[in-house]
């Protein structure tokens, strides 16, 4: 559940800095560059999901740590399929964001 609520919250708190660029301007700042939008609004998605999957791994790897202490009871592919999860988890949480 740790990493359900993760993966929107931290995308969330990500894309306000895309927000915080249009308010103070430095959206314009970089549309001045010979960018195209499209190009900066890529960058915006893949730094938000780049910085929501770091956080949503770094979590997970602490709940292994916390399996290994109590009773490591997953094999290779449930670890793997576990990951596998975060990763969806991260591009469905995202994805919802940019639908509101």
């Amino acid at each position: 559940s740790l990493l359900a609520v993760c993966c929107i919250t931290v995308s969330f708190c990500s894309n306000m800095i895309m927000v915080q660029d249009k308010v103070t301007n430095a959206r314009g700042d970089l549309s001045m560059t010979p960018v195209k939008k499209s190009t900066l609004a890529l960058s915006y998605y893949i730094a938000t999901f780049v910085n929501t999957l770091i956080v949503c791994i770094t979590a997970a790897i602490c709940c292994f740590i916390y399996l290994a202490f109590i009773g490591w009871y997953l094999t290779l592919v449930d670890v793997l399929l576990i990951f596998l999860d975060v990763i969806i988890l991260v591009i469905f949480g995202q994805h919802i964001l940019l639908i509101f």
